[in-house]
C-alpha cells in the first residue's frame, strides 16, 4: 500500500528487500481493524482468492491459542497483522462501515480465501471462537494434488519444502523468503526474543 492510497491504515517498513519494500500494519484496535474490514469489499471477488490468510499462537489449536491473523490482500504487497490476543473476540465481531465482521468474511462462501495447511488453524478457530471456515483453498492440498506423476502423494510438504521445490524462486528470492520468515520468527516467538 502506498503513501497515496485512501487508507487510515498506517504503513510500517519493516524490511527492504532488492527492488521490493515489504510493509505490514499491526492492526491491535478495534477503529484499525474496522479500517482493514472496509478494504476487503475494494477487492474484487474473482474465483481465485482474494485474501491469503495464516495464524500463528501457541500450541495453535483447541488446546493452545491464537495470537496473530496475518492477512494478505489479492493485489497488495502489504500484510495486515491482526492481534487476535490483544483483540480478543471483537476481533471477529467488530463491523466495519460495510456492517462487515471478520467472522463473516471467514465463513463466507462468496470470498475465496487461501491458507497453507488449513487444520490447526481451522481448528483453533473453530474451538476458540466458533468459526468454521468456509470457501478455503488449501495450497498445502494443492501441492499434493499436483505433483508430477511417480512423486509420493501419501505425504504433505511443509512450506519449507514448498518453496525450495515449487515456488519457481531464485537462490537470491529463497534466501530473501528465509530471511523474511526468521525476521518473522524473531518478531513473535518467545524462545527466539520476540513476543505475542
Amino acid at each position: 500500500m502506498s503513501s497515496n492510497t485512501a487508507s487510515s491504515l498506517p504503513d510500517v517498513v519493516e524490511e527492504k528487500p532488492k527492488n521490493k519494500t515489504l510493509r505490514f500494519t499491526v492492526v491491535d484496535t478495534t477503529e484499525l481493524l474496522k479500517s482493514f474490514l472496509d478494504r476487503i469489499l475494494m477487492i474484487p471477488s474473482p474465483c481465485a482468492p482474494s485474501l491469503y490468510i495464516d495464524l500463528e499462537g501457541v500450541n495453535l489449536s483447541r488446546h493452545g491459542s491464537i495470537s496473530i491473523l496475518q492477512v494478505l490482500l489479492l493485489g497488495e504487497e502489504h500484510v495486515y497483522l491482526i492481534d487476535i490476543y490483544r483483540l480478543g473476540p471483537q476481533a471477529f465481531t467488530t463491523v466495519g462501515k460495510n456492517a462487515l465482521s471478520l467472522r463473516q468474511v471467514l465463513e463466507s462462501d462468496t470470498i475465496a480465501k487461501a491458507v497453507f495447511d488449513v487444520r490447526n488453524d481451522s481448528d483453533a478457530l473453530y474451538h476458540h471462537y466458533g468459526i468454521q471456515l468456509k470457501r478455503m483453498h488449501d495450497i498445502q492440498l494443492m501441492e499434493v494434488a499436483t505433483r508430477r506423476k511417480g512423486l509420493s502423494r501419501k505425504c504433505v510438504n511443509g512450506l519449507a519444502k514448498c518453496i525450495e521445490y515449487d515456488a519457481g524462486l531464485s537462490s537470491a528470492e529463497k534466501a530473501g523468503w528465509k530471511a523474511t520468515k526468521d525476521t518473522g520468527t524473531r518478531l513473535f516467538l518467545p524462545a527466539h526474543g520476540g513476543s505475542y
